[in-house]
């Protein structure tokens, strides 16, 4: 996978989880704070483009 097909993936993922908590909650206006996000990256030794995230 490319970084840019990567980063697509990563911007899928977060979509996903805002429609998650959308279900939860009901309103996307009643989330008041959000104490922590972690995404984690599963790559091969040889990547270096991390910073680009």
């Amino acid at each position: 996978m490319s970084t840019e097909e990567g980063k697509a993936a990563a911007r899928a993922i977060a979509i996903d989880l805002m429609g998650t908590l959308h279900a939860a909650v009901g309103d996307l206006n009643q989330v008041k704070r959000i104490v922590k996000l972690l995404g984690l990256v599963n790559s091969t030794g040889t990547f270096t483009e991390h910073h680009r995230w």
